[in-house]
């Protein structure tokens, strides 16, 4: 109706408008029945509209059409900047987002406009708008205020484009969104989120953040440059440890090498300048330590000293890792050095710490100074062990530094976010390959592992390396072990260390052993059993030194000899003798073993064995305070009487059958029947008591024997025996019988049935069991037959029973020509006056350098005074230690002694040297004296002269020990004393070189002779370097003849010198302390024995007993005149 009515009122426009109208309000009507239909009238509506110049109403139905771009256009072009955001609408619905883009932008629609541009992908144009809209911002309040309220939308842009650009790789435009950011926080985070480490790491350079850079550096694994930027952050502290730890781990596991020892890689001296550079900044300390450190780990050559005194830097600084770096290499340097080089110990220090310190200090290396070194690794080695567990729990505070140099050494950084989670810093490390490749995360070059992963494989590694450095620590002490010319005490040391470290390794918790591992252990500690064999010698003699009885108190050496019992216990079967025996041989030897032990050797023991009766009662005596006389034996009080060899040999076999087997019955009674059931049991069967074993218990019967007299003599061997299985606090004095009612008579009857049996009566028999007994017959026969006879002297002078049937068969051949060339004339001369005194014994017994030892226990009960003996007073010994004191005095106060005595005495008089002693506080001992008293200068010339002429005796001796069967294979076969001649007769020819040269020779000394004389002594250096030797080659033995030649040629004119200084007596005194001088042993034995035949001592009781007092009468041999010898008295 209106279009009619426009129509004829010639209104065109308001006709066109009017049926548009009505066209788009029939569209409306019929949409949804017609919608093709209603689509067409609006087409038609909308171009009535816009050609009558209403576009906003066109626009309105082209928008309605679906025709965006086209409506767009309208509203953008024809309907002004009201109608820009329907604008953009339009052009954002038609997809043209760059038009909507520009079109929001122009009507300031920033909210739209980026929108547009997220839908378009338009990033870098909504960019470029932000951009520009905060370059305006400042000056257009209407642009500041509208960009507060977008500041996510913002964000959220600048992010879609960041994902954009990261999905499609285009890092550049990546990073421009990036740092477009808001924040640098919200920077950061996105890029953690997509783990663009590498990104973040170039922002945090550009913002100059380079302490958040290094962490980054660090999550990225690239530890040198988290080094650098540490620096530039002036973190030199954090920087110095960082490539500290980076220059130990690659040093340890560059390549494919397995671990220790350090190594060289590329850029390593590089690394240590820059770290000795960065930690100058630090601090003074600091830059001395990490030096310090630095040189350690350096592939400059550092001995021994300067590695000490690095560890003692360590100990300094308080640096863990440096201290267990520098004890590694101190024992790196101790393998390295061939063993030939060590230095021989030949004491127990009291301060093994100080000892090998100092000795190390001096670039000196010795089987201490090795196991002392050892036991610092293993103690760190424990330490570290430990400390894993901590770690493992997150509990990093108790071992801080341990922690630290595990966490350097196998190249592990803890995580800052997790103290459970380690990074690697060298992940192709060979321990890294121990653990399953599934508990690894991997992120580029960053690894990471769990702690509890971690803490597993260097537990691992670090049992292994120190049962590793332990076999090689044994491998060294074995080969220490076998060195030539190692004394029997540096042998002995070395198999206690063997057995302690071999003990260690197989009984730790904390170490697991591979078979191979085992085996090799267990064969080290079937090696340090060969201890026993040393500690109780075919000959006890090779044991007089106070070393080895210091050594064998120790703690070690009983433990390891009671590993020797456990062996021989550990068996199904009962005891056999030999077992027996040696089990004996270190109860009494060493003491009592403990509790289980003693238990089990009973329980071994047949029932009717007196062995067991032995050991039961023994068990409950040894080391115990009540007296061994409470377990009295029922002994009648017998007197020995003056029978024949025969008589007493038949008497043997019966005199026990009487005896008491009651419970009370003593310990030496006990000992007495389980020997001689072992002597009549059969010694051809397997496994029967050794020679060596039986001769040791028979000796220790001997102490055990009741002495009612109140003393008894015994040698200094088998006396020492006795006294190392006391308790060091016990009294040693309650330990014998001293009833004037109790007789020994059945011990001695038995011992010279032993000895008679042994020695004259089945020769062949004793032959036959020392070769069953698997001992060297060559060596050991002559060391028998000395030890038989050694018994047999101490029998008579302990009972005074008539013995000389038995001493008229010492001139058998094959008994006189085993025997001690001295020791043999001693006990002759004796036996020529038909009697055998005890200066005679006591001669005899120093010639072979086991002296007599005087034992007194009571009051008044003995008095006598030899220089040949030490006397004893058991009452004024309190404990072990005292009797140590006396059996063996400190050589420098012995040498002072001495020295005084005779420089004190050439002051105040011109004649003969008085006898030296020595006081030992309460307690009294005699010592041997070179210096004999001289009352006639004739007979002391003639008996120096006599002297002059014995001491040549040795090189016939080493002739014989030449044409020995065994002397090329084993130098043993010379004895000590024979050794120990060598050095006397060199050092009297010396101290009498000296003499002539302080006093101006006379002109009847010819200048030959005295070349002799320096000629000679140089020839006695190289004969007592051979006979040193463990094992004598051909070439050796052709050395050593030709020297005897030599030295027997120039005797002649040697004497001629020598008589020369003898003329005088003040030169006898000369020499002597000249001697002393040299050495502090004695050099000149004393020929009492050939000078005197002593006829009779004379021994009375004395009132006060602290002053024992001896008369000794005697004849000269050559003339009737008595010769009288010296009171002497203890002061």
């Amino acid at each position: 109706m209106a279009t009619m009515c426009f129509e004829r009122a010639g209104e065109a426009t308001w006709e066109k408008r009017a049926k548009a109208s009505g066209l788009r309000a029939s569209a409306d009507y019929i949409r949804i029945s017609n919608p093709r239909e209603a689509q067409i009238m609006i087409r038609e509506a909308a171009e009535l509209f816009h050609s009558i110049g209403r576009a906003a109403s066109a626009a309105e139905c082209f928008f309605e059409l679906e025709e965006y771009e086209r409506a767009g256009m309208i509203y953008l072009h024809e309907c002004g900047t009201s109608e820009l955001r329907k604008a953009g609408e339009c052009f954002t619905l038609a997809g043209c987002y760059n038009t909507a883009a520009d079109v929001y932008a122009k009507g300031s629609f920033f909210l739209e406009c980026l929108s547009a541009c997220t839908k378009g992908k338009l990033f870098d144009m909504g960019l470029q708008y932000i951009e520009f809209w905060k370059q305006q911002a400042p000056s257009n309040t209407e642009i500041m205020t509208k960009l507060k309220g977008i500041d996510q939308i913002e964000q959220d842009f600048l992010k879609s484009g960041a994902l954009e650009y990261y999905s499609t790789k285009n890092n550049a435009l990546f990073m421009k969104f990036v740092r477009a950011f808001g924040t640098m926080e919200s920077k950061r985070d996105f890029l953690r989120s997509k783990d663009c480490l590498e990104e973040l790491l170039s922002l945090e350079i550009e913002s100059g953040n380079f302490k958040e850079a290094a962490n980054i550096a660090k999550l990225m694994g690239d530890i040198l440059n988290e080094v650098d930027l540490l620096v530039k952050a002036g973190d030199f502290g954090e920087a110095s440890m960082l490539i500290l730890s980076y220059i130990i781990s690659n040093s340890i596991w560059v390549s494919t090498f397995q671990g220790w020892p350090l190594k060289s890689f590329p850029r390593k001296e590089e690394l240590l300048s820059k770290l000795m550079s960065f930690a100058k900044k630090v601090s003074g300390t600091f830059h001395a330590s990490i030096c310090a450190e630095a040189r350690v780990l350096s592939h400059e050559s550092m001995n021994l000293a300067e590695l000490m005194h690095s560890y003692f830097a360590s100990k300094q600084f308080e640096s863990r890792t440096f201290e267990i770096l520098s004890v590694r290499k101190l024992l790196d340097v101790h393998f390295q050095i061939h063993p030939a080089k060590y230095e021989l110990d030949h004491e127990l220090p009291f301060d093994l710490k100080g000892y090998s310190e100092a000795k190390i200090l001096r670039n000196q290396v010795s089987v201490r100074t090795l196991v002392y070194i050892w036991k610092l690794f293993k103690g760190n080695s424990l330490e570290i062990i430990e400390c894993l567990g901590y770690l493992e729990r997150g509990d990093t505070q108790k071992f801080e530094g341990t922690i630290e140099f595990c966490l350097h050494y196998f190249g592990v950084r803890l995580s800052q976010d997790s103290s459970v989670a380690c990074l690697l810093i060298n992940p192709d490390a060979k321990w890294v390959e121990n653990v399953p490749k599934s508990f690894m995360l991997r992120k580029g070059k960053l690894v990471t592992l769990h702690a509890h992963h971690f803490v597993s494989a260097a537990r691992t590694y670090w049992r292994q390396e120190l049962v590793s450095v332990g076999l090689k620590v044994l491998e060294a002490l074995h080969l220490l072990f076998g060195v030539k010319h190692s004394s029997i005490y540096c042998q002995c040391i070395c198999l206690t260390f063997i057995f302690d470290i071999t003990k260690f390794l197989i009984e730790s918790k904390s170490l697991v052993l591979t078979k191979s591992e085992d085996w090799k252990l267990r064969e080290f500690l079937r090696l340090s059993t060969k201890y026993f064999e040393i500690v109780f010698p075919l000959d006890p003699r090779q044991l007089l030194s106070a070393n080895m009885v210091i050594l064998r108190e120790t703690e070690l050496s009983k433990t390891l000899l009671e590993e020797v019992i456990s062996r021989n216990v550990s068996t199904n079967c009962d005891l056999t003798y030999k077992q027996t025996g040696e089990v004996l041989m270190i109860w009494l030897g060493c003491g009592k073993p403990k509790h289980y032990l003693c238990e089990k050797i009973a329980k071994k023991l047949p029932k009717n064995s007196y062995w067991k009766a032995f050991i039961e009662m023994l068990g409950g005596i040894i080391g115990s305070e009540s007296p061994l006389a409470s377990a009295s034996s029922n002994l009648a009080p017998q007197v020995l009487s003056d029978t024949t060899l025969g008589n007493v040999i038949k008497q043997s076999g019966s005199l026990h059958d009487s005896q008491s087997s009651s419970s009370t019955e003593s310990l030496s009674h006990r000992l007495l029947k389980a020997l001689e059931e072992t002597f009549k049991s059969n010694w051809r069967v397997h496994n029967y008591i050794s020679p060596n074993c039986f001769l040791y218990l028979l000796e220790r019967l001997l102490i055990l024997a009741p002495h009612p007299h109140g003393y008894f003599f015994t040698s200094k061997s088998s006396f020492v025996e006795w006294v190392v299985c006391q308790q060091s606090d016990a009294n040693p004095s309650v330990n014998f019988h001293t009833d004037m009612g109790s007789s020994p008579k059945s011990i001695i009857n038995f011992t010279i049935t032993v000895i008679h049996h042994f020695l004259f009566a089945n020769v062949m028999d004793t032959v036959e069991w020392i070769r069953r007994s698997n001992i060297d017959y060559n060596f050991y026969f002559p060391v028998l037959v000395q030890r038989l006879v050694m018994i047999l002297c101490l029998v008579y002078v302990n009972s005074e029973m008539p013995l000389n049937m038995l001493f008229r068969q010492l001139h058998r051949p094959e008994i006189k020509s085993r025997l001690h060339r001295e020791f043999y004339d001693a006990v002759l001369h004796g036996q020529r006056n038909k009697n055998l005194p005890v200066a005679t014994v006591a001669a005899a017994f120093k010639a072979i350098e086991d002296p007599i030892v005087i034992v007194t226990l009571r009051e008044n009960s003995f008095e006598f005074v030899s220089p040949d003996t030490i006397f004893l007073d058991l009452r004024l010994c309190s404990c072990k230690k005292d009797i140590f004191d006396i059996l063996f005095p400190s050589s420098t106060a012995t040498s002072t002694a001495r020295v005084t005595t005779v420089e004190s005495y050439v002051t105040e008089s011109g004649n003969g040297l008085p006898e030296t002693g020595q006081n030992q506080g309460k307690n009294s001992v005699i010592l041997s004296s070179d210096i004999m008293p001289k009352t006639d200068s004739n007979s002391s010339s003639e008996n120096e002269m006599l002297d002059l002429q014995t001491r040549w005796g040795f090189l016939r001796d080493i002739s014989h020990m030449l044409l020995s069967p065994r002397s090329e294979k084993n130098v043993n076969t010379v004895p000590m004393a024979l050794k120990k001649k060598v050095q006397e007769h060199m050092n009297f020819i010396e101290g009498a070189l000296f003499q002539l040269t302080e006093q101006k020779s006379p002109s009847s000394v010819k200048d030959e002779n005295m070349h002799e004389a320096t000629d000679t002594i140089e020839e006695l250096n190289l004969l007592s370097s051979l006979l040193d030797k463990s094992n004598l080659d051909g070439q050796d033995m052709s050395k050593m003849d030709e020297l005897l030649k030599s030295l027997e040629s120039r005797r002649p004119r040697l004497e001629d010198l020598l008589s020369t200084v003898l003329d005088t007596n003040s030169s006898v005194v000369s020499t002597e302390l000249i001697g002393e001088k040299i050495s502090h042993s004695d050099h000149v034995d004393s020929d009492a024995s050939e000078d005197y035949a002593v006829d009779n001592i004379v021994m009375k009781p004395s009132n006060q007993a602290s002053e024992p007092v001896a008369q000794v009468k005697g004849k000269k041999k050559n003339n009737n005149k008595a010769k009288k010898g010296k009171k002497g008295k203890k002061k």
